[in-house]
């Protein structure tokens, strides 16, 4: 089952590679809190992108040509610069200052998405990934246990959950549940980059197994969540890989039949057999769904204004302020929107044609165990996430959001080719320059 499930790692240093990807994933969603530690840290994933930074520069002092890779890192910088220097952020360390560090936190993950795009664009390098994301999605659903058994404190004392919290009631006196977030709405989008993760290894691999487990994710996340926007989004990612598949429309037709086929039933079961009152109540009692449209329309438009205004962004205190003054809430519920907020309407810009770059790739059949299959997928969600809350702001967003602009402007792909080599020297050298390769270039 296990060889089955895992791909298999190269023998030496290029399994190292593999396993540190698919550490990075486990940690993008099993995503602990230093804090509770005495840590000063929010997340473990910003010290997990550390080493993907010093990797980063070993590639750059190690290969030839990096110019590409070396301006698109200047420009991150760049707006980051920008941002802390007319957003009025303050420029203190410790208190409590979530501008300052959200700032740096882009720019750590930023720069340590270059460095984790080189190892992902190799053979295995993105299945590793992969199933990182999905083991990790899986093993917090324990985190939710803990809070419906009366453990919630325990969590936090761990480092398992953030400790504050926005608990919310449900119609029938329920509580919507965290998990390892702040928020129902945040966790259940942050579960939902599972469906990526899933959709990439069917279609890589023709595995099942990664779509069984998603469902189990989901439906774990949505029963102690009830959260529908991460859930749409994993259904709208589920279809979007079927226009990512490497076969002819006759090939990709019956299991696109079978889906839709297996979507019907469970339709059809829900609305006609016993089903738990929780899946109606939250889709069909819900007084405040016209109220939630509305105020989300007027604070995206409010909120596009002030980025036209503030196009290097605002400190976090007077962007929600000016949008709790104008339209009474203090979230726009859009990550496009929020995301000013942290880097600038520039790199928004930025960010906008990367997402359109990566799904046409995406669209245009790429070999089979293509990282831009994953980007594409991860694009859809994303965006739709976007859609519905600023979870542009979460951690394990803002490295899909780093490896998506990595595909497009860092020229980082170059960095993961073997470095070039006279051609005759190589002829009388063959054996020693095989000896002493790079473990990575040795696994493409």
């Amino acid at each position: 089952m296990a060889t089955r499930l895992m791909p298999a790692a190269a023998a030496g240093d290029a399994g190292v590679y593999r396993w540190a990807a698919f550490g990075t994933g486990f940690l993008l969603q099993f995503n602990l809190v230093p804090a509770a530690w005495h840590i000063p840290v929010t997340r473990i994933s910003l010290i997990a992108m550390l080493p993907w930074i010093a990797f980063l520069i070993h590639r750059l002092l190690s290969r030839a040509n990096p110019l590409s890779t070396i301006l698109y890192s200047a420009i991150i910088v760049l707006f980051v610069f920008l941002h802390l220097a007319f957003s009025g952020t303050a420029l203190t360390f410790g208190g409590g200052n979530v501008d300052l560090a959200l700032s740096l936190g882009y720019l750590i993950y930023l720069l340590g998405a270059v460095g984790l795009y080189i190892v992902l664009a190799q053979r295995s390098g993105t299945a590793w990934f992969c199933w990182g994301l999905l083991f990790g999605a899986l093993t917090s659903l324990l985190v939710f246990v803990m809070q419906a058994i009366g453990l919630g404190g325990l969590a936090i004392s761990l480092g398992l959950s953030q400790p504050r919290q926005v608990i919310q009631g449900l119609v029938d006196g329920s509580s919507r549940l965290t998990g390892m977030w702040g928020h129902a709405n945040e966790v259940g989008h942050i579960l939902a980059i599972s469906a990526p993760a899933a959709g990439y290894l069917f279609v890589s691999r023709r595995d099942r197994a990664p779509l069984v487990l998603l469902a189990i994710i989901m439906g774990g996340c949505f029963f102690f969540t009830a959260n529908r926007g991460g859930m749409i989004a994993a259904i709208i990612t589920c279809i979007a890989m079927f226009f990512a598949r490497k076969e002819s429309v006759m090939e990709q037709r019956r299991p696109l039949l079978i889906t839709l086929a297996l979507l019907a039933v469970v339709g059809y079961a829900l609305y006609f057999l016993p089903a738990p009152e929780f899946i109606f109540a939250r889709f069909t009692e819900d007084s405040n769904i016209n109220n939630n449209a509305s105020g989300r329309l007027g604070t995206t438009l409010a909120g596009l204004e002030m980025a036209v205004t503030h196009p290097f962004g605002m400190s976090g205190v007077d962007w929600r302020s000016a949008l709790r003054s104008r339209t009474g809430f203090s979230t726009p519920h859009n990550g496009f929107i929020a995301m000013t907020n942290s880097i600038g309407l520039p790199f928004v810009l930025m960010y906008l044609v990367a997402l359109v770059t990566v799904v046409l790739a995406g669209l245009r059949k790429p070999r089979k165990l293509s990282l831009d299959i994953f980007l594409m997928l991860a694009a859809v969600q994303a965006s739709f996430s976007f859609m519905f809350e600023d979870v542009s702001l979460a951690d394990p967003f803002m490295v899909i959001i780093g490896l998506i602009m990595a595909r497009v402007y860092s020229g980082a792909v170059t960095l993961a080719a073997p470095r070039r080599r006279n051609a005759s020297a190589g002829r009388r050298q063959a054996d020693a320059q095989a000896a002493t390769q790079d473990p990575l270039d040795q696994a493409t």
